[in-house]
């Protein structure tokens, strides 16, 4: 027994709208919380370019300032 099912265009349309609708949804929530993210991870990186900056500064200038006067009051 073969069934034949045909699918009319308005039933197609309808489909197709649907799914864009349902699509266009979750493509919203995906940039919400895209956002959300990306916001984190850019206070994270600002953190951590003051700590290498930091780091830094202390190596290049307060460590052999330190060694000079040490040496120097010797």
């Amino acid at each position: 027994m073969k069934m034949n099912k045909k699918i009319t265009l308005e039933v197609l349309d309808e489909r197709l709208a649907n799914f864009f609708r349902e699509n266009k949804e979750d493509h919203n929530s995906i940039i919400e919380q895209t956002t959300k993210t990306n916001d984190r991870v850019n206070k994270h990186d600002l953190w951590l370019n003051r700590m290498i900056g930091g780091l830094i500064l202390t190596e290049i200038i307060l460590i052999p300032l330190a060694i000079y006067i040490i040496t120097k009051a010797i």
